[in-house]
């Protein structure tokens, strides 16, 4: 069972680690009138977010989308770890339009290669629907395209890259 199946299987098991994981994101669980959790309304966030996330999965990976602006000619040495699990909810963040072209990367990703108690939190009462790549992922390209829908670097798909990049350290004297 993968790590996304697991924690659907038994939330409350996850419970403090997803309070952890809103510390970064300001986000809260839900209050009683007593000023408590209430646990109910937390299990049940924590219950929707698995089930998005599930929609999402295909057999134990995660379709996942991405958009940046890019030169025609680019080439990655890494792909970033904020993705959307929803093609519509990939936006170019701070991107400058005049540098390039913007594109939608498609991705798949192993369940298990996700921040998962963060992802949890980014799709629970947030309107964020992310998916948050651990920055060891491996990203399968599945397809590139413009936000219009036009084919784009097609030389990247099938290639799998890195989320973040990580430089060999040099130790020449």
């Amino acid at each position: 069972m993968n790590a996304l199946l697991a924690f659907k299987a038994n939330p409350s098991a996850h419970y403090y680690d997803v309070i952890d994981a809103m510390l970064p994101y300001g986000a809260e669980a839900p209050m009683d009138e007593n000023g408590e959790i209430d646990y109910e309304s937390y299990l049940c966030l924590m219950q929707q977010a698995a089930d998005d996330l599930i929609d999402a999965m295909e057999g134990d990976y995660l379709r996942i989308f991405r958009a940046i602006i890019v030169p025609e000619d680019w080439e990655p040495d890494s792909l970033g770890v904020h993705w959307a699990r929803r093609r519509g909810m990939a936006f170019a963040y701070n991107g400058n339009p005049e540098a390039g072209v913007e594109i939608v990367l498609e991705g798949l990703v192993h369940v298990n290669s996700i921040r998962l108690h963060h992802s949890m939190v980014l799709n629970m009462d947030l309107s964020e629907e992310e998916v948050l790549v651990r920055d060891d992922a491996m990203i399968e390209i599945a397809g590139v395209r413009t936000p219009k829908g036009v084919a784009s670097h097609q030389n990247l798909v099938g290639r799998t890259f890195p989320a973040a990049y990580h430089p060999v350290p040099s130790f020449t004297r």
